[in-house]
């Protein structure tokens, strides 16, 4: 049969079934082309999604350490600041001379000086007294104890005792003071042997 013959055999209600044939067709291919795009871009907005959450979890993670990182910087720091008032070398002779013209430049007069054993008391470290004997001025002495307390190390002073001397007029214009002066050096080794003692023990 020729194509002539086919289209006298058409008839309406054939195009008309014909037609919508096609459309159907050709609406079922262009929906499922768009459930295929919409899929694609809500899969493409869950990655940027997901992908912008990784990065600002980075960036909160680089924050985070740049802040411990300060934090533990500043800490070290002042460690180091604390000892330096617990210098490692304890040179007792150096000390006692260091006293010794304090003393004197305050105006009081040194009776005696020396070494004296004490009791450790921090594990970590090392403790040496010195005994000292002056007399002065009790605002001299005052002035004294005040220039010890800023030197660049820690100093402990105990035992303090004032009497007038017989010199004095007014008890309290002329005394003689007698005190116990303690200092301190640290010792990493002794302080971790400590702990280390200290653990086993419990």
């Amino acid at each position: 049969m020729g194509l002539k013959e086919d289209f006298k055999e058409l008839t309406p209600s054939k195009c008309l079934a014909g037609g919508l044939l096609l459309a159907g067709v050709y609406y079922a291919l262009m929906f499922d082309n768009g459930a295929s795009l919409d899929t694609q871009v809500d899969t493409l907005k869950q990655s940027i999604t997901e992908t912008k959450t990784r990065i600002e979890e980075v960036e909160n993670a680089l924050q985070d350490k740049a802040s411990h990182e300060a934090r533990s910087s500043a800490i070290t720091k002042e460690l180091e600041e604390l000892l330096k008032f617990f210098p490692t070398d304890i040179n007792i002779n150096d000390f006692q001379k260091d006293v010794s013209a304090l003393l004197k430049k305050s105006n009081n007069r040194l009776i005696k000086i020396q070494e004296e054993k004490v009791e450790g008391r921090y594990p970590g470290y090392v403790e040496i007294g010195v005994l000292l004997d002056a007399e002065g001025g009790f605002q001299e002495m005052m002035d004294f104890l005040s220039v010890l307390t800023k030197m660049p190390r820690m100093v402990d002073i105990k035992s303090l005792k004032f009497t007038a001397t017989e010199a004095s007029n007014d008890e309290m214009s002329q005394v003689r003071a007698q005190f116990l002066l303690t200092i301190f050096s640290y010792d990493a080794a002794a302080e971790k042997a400590a702990a280390q003692q200290k653990a086993e023990g419990q």
